[in-house]
């Protein structure tokens, strides 16, 4: 069985996301072109292609300026011999232009169906890799819906600058610096070694520019991530922002992040400058020592003219491209710190992984029991919530869970749901230990219904159908019968559009009372054996608290229920209540027998 399915102890589980800010901004350092394009070996045609275009036009660019040192002896030819050799050098050119130009095709047109490939795989295997990561995961300030969209919206389409046409540029550079070397040594090693000193220069200036731009765009990112975590929480609050008149407090903090990037561009552009100034100059002072050196040589007989400017003019067009080609190693540094977190999401294994096929699938009844458990939440590892609690629930019993605030009833809930993972001690279902039973199917067997249920900005219907292991499968029977069951059927057919009115953007276009029934509908679609009920009702007004509770007692019949409420009046029938305190279940009976008791229990009852 996959190590993803095991329950593992709580602090070595979350050790790595602890970590995941420094590991990867490690990870930048180890983004390369070739892992990049392995992200999308199945193109390897296309990169072939690439390959032999960038080639062809590399190889074009020294031979060029080779075949031009040639020229010159054109311009001192006369008659039919002058003729000739224009007719020629003109035939030349046009080959060039053919050959150059089905090269540049060639590679800018793979390269933009490799890059864009590669995007959508990035997007894919990120996102696959966060909707299957354990709730505990995004409790943690990296891990915020507001970076991860950013990340995911942002990052992957950098590969682009990593391995779209300007990488194709820069394999071209690299295959014209070869050939030009080549032609300069053959035809004068002389003046190709001294010219030679100025390559390391220009190289160097380039890589040191890659190398602190990684450092700037460490924290660039950070900022811009923080930036997007802001708007992302200001627009799905919108309401209670405009209600508390905050438009300008976020308005403020978004400004701030967005300065502080540009703030270090400023500084940083003076150093670049100055460093791109220096890389052309250099080219210059190539020029100057060429014909220094040239002009002795020539004096010396040991070369010609023309092979003076074949050697400079071979070496001057590598040059230039490495110059232009450096530009692209601060793309790339730029790139390598946004996509290295991406890298870093793709990498990850998680816990609990509803996607993987491992696992026992049992017949499941529904008993449930909590034997001896613990648990922190990951981010308060030193804040104990469970302290060893036992709980036995019987299939088909209605069991209430109460206690004050922050006592576990809902982490019970969610350790049920394996949304999270207990630090120690087993949660079974059917005396099977649920860690070793397949996530999905476990979870096809439970119906949750929440305190803010959320909807998705699609039809009634769809959102109903969602409860469905296989939603395509549902009927419009099978719809209309968990939405009469929720008493939602009748709000719903008065609807102008009926099942096919739109929710709204979690739910927008609703009433509390009518999400929560919708919610309730969706549950009972899946037909679990398990109903969880965390505080269903507590945030209604009695009326509609009144309709959704009638829908909730239809629902619980014939299965194992666990109902959390902070309003004692609507569990009193409920088969058995716990009552947890310290991280343990103190009480446990009926109403009356507690009641009875006049322990906890009672001191509840007495205070509401």
């Amino acid at each position: 069985m996959r190590k993803s399915q095991r329950s593992t102890p709580m602090k070595n589980i979350y050790v790595g996301a602890r970590k995941d800010n420094e590991e990867a901004t490690d990870m930048a350092k180890k983004v390369s072109i070739l892992k990049i394009l392995r992200l999308n070996s199945e193109q390897w045609p296309f990169m072939l292609l690439m390959v032999a275009g960038c080639v062809v036009v590399g190889i074009s660019m020294p031979l060029f300026a080779s075949l031009y040192a040639d020229v010159f002896n054109t311009f001192t030819l006369h008659g039919e011999k002058f003729h000739k050799e224009v007719q020629y050098w003109t035939t030349v050119y046009m080959v060039f232009a053919v050959v150059t130009g089905a090269g540049n095709y060639v590679a800018a047109i793979c390269a933009c169906i490799i890059t864009e490939k590669i995007i959508a795989n990035i997007r894919l295997r990120a996102f696959t890799s966060i909707i299957k990561q354990t709730i505990s995961w995004f409790d943690y300030e990296l891990h915020t819906p507001g970076r991860l969209i950013t990340c995911l919206a942002r990052d992957p389409p950098l590969v682009k600058a990593a391995a779209g046409y300007r990488a194709s540029q820069v394999l071209i550079a690299a295959t014209a610096l070869v050939a030009a070397l080549f032609i300069a040594f053959t035809t004068g090693w002389k003046l190709a070694t001294i010219l030679m000193f100025i390559v390391p220069i220009i190289a160097g200036a380039a890589y040191k520019q890659a190398s602190l731009m990684i450092r700037h765009q460490k924290r660039d990112a950070k900022l811009m991530d923080n930036a997007g975590q802001v708007a992302t929480e200001a627009v799905l609050n919108l309401k209670t922002v405009q209600a508390l008149g905050k438009e300008k407090l976020f308005l403020e903090r978004y400004k701030k992040y967005l300065q502080e990037p540009y703030k270090e561009a400023r500084k940083q552009a003076y150093y670049y400058a100055t460093v791109f100034a220096v890389t052309q100059s250099v080219l210059y002072i190539m020029y100057s020592v060429a014909f220094q050196f040239g002009a002795k040589l020539i004096e010396r007989d040991e070369m010609t003219p023309t092979a003076v400017y074949r050697v400079f003019f071979a070496l001057s067009f590598c040059t230039t491209a490495l110059g232009q080609a450096s530009t692209y190693f601060q793309e790339f540094s730029r790139a390598k710190i946004s996509i290295a977190f991406v890298y870093r999401l793709m990498s990850l294994e998680s816990q609990v992984d509803a996607l993987c096929p491992d696992g026992v699938r049992p017949k499941i009844d529904g008993k449930v029991t909590f034997r001896d458990v613990h648990f922190s939440y990951p981010t308060r590892p030193n804040v104990p919530i469970l302290k060893g609690l036992n709980l036995t629930i019987l299939p088909g019993q209605t069991v209430a869970l109460v206690g004050g605030s922050g006592c576990g009833k809902s982490t019970l809930i969610g350790l049920l749901e394996r949304f999270y993972l207990p630090t120690s001690g087993t949660v079974m279902i059917d005396d099977v230990d649920i860690s070793q039973i397949n996530v999905n199917w476990l979870r096809s067997h439970m119906g949750l219904v929440t305190q803010e249920p959320i909807l998705f900005d699609s039809s009634i219907r769809e959102n109903i159908a969602y409860g469905a292991p296989d939603p395509s499968k549902v009927t419009d029977d099978d719809i209309i019968q968990a939405a009469k069951t929720a008493n939602i059927h009748e709000f719903i057919v008065q609807l102008p559009q009926g099942y096919d009115t739109s929710a709204g953007d979690r739910g927008a276009k609703l009433s509390g009372g009518q999400k929560q029934r919708i919610a309730i509908a969706r549950a009972i679609l899946r037909n679990p054996k398990i109903l969880l009920l965390d505080e269903a009702t507590s945030a209604l007004d009695t009326e509609s608290e009144k309709v959704v509770q009638d829908a909730l007692d239809r629902a619980r019949r014939g299965r194992t229920s666990i109902v959390i409420a902070h309003r004692l009046s609507t569990i009193q029938n409920a088969d058995i209540i716990a009552l947890i305190h310290q991280g343990r279940v103190v009480e446990k009976g009926t109403h009356e027998q507690l009641v009875a008791l006049q322990g906890l229990y009672y001191d509840l009852i007495r205070n509401q």
